[in-house]
């Protein structure tokens, strides 16, 4: 899942859903993602963040 920081870096639960914007592929064991955006003046100084999960846990 991607997000974009709602400029307050140490709050995570605030920050904006831009997982529509990506696409992933799994091969074996593998699972790559790409998200695709286009920056704007207002993003700037912003921060984009992923989080991952294999599953386990």
């Amino acid at each position: 899942m991607w997000y974009l920081d709602n400029r307050t870096p140490s709050d995570y639960s605030d920050g904006v859903d831009l997982t529509k914007n990506s696409s992933s592929l799994t091969v074996a064991d593998v699972t790559t993602n790409m998200l695709t955006i286009t920056p704007s003046n207002t993003y700037h100084g912003a921060r984009i963040f992923c989080y991952a999960s294999n599953g386990y846990g």
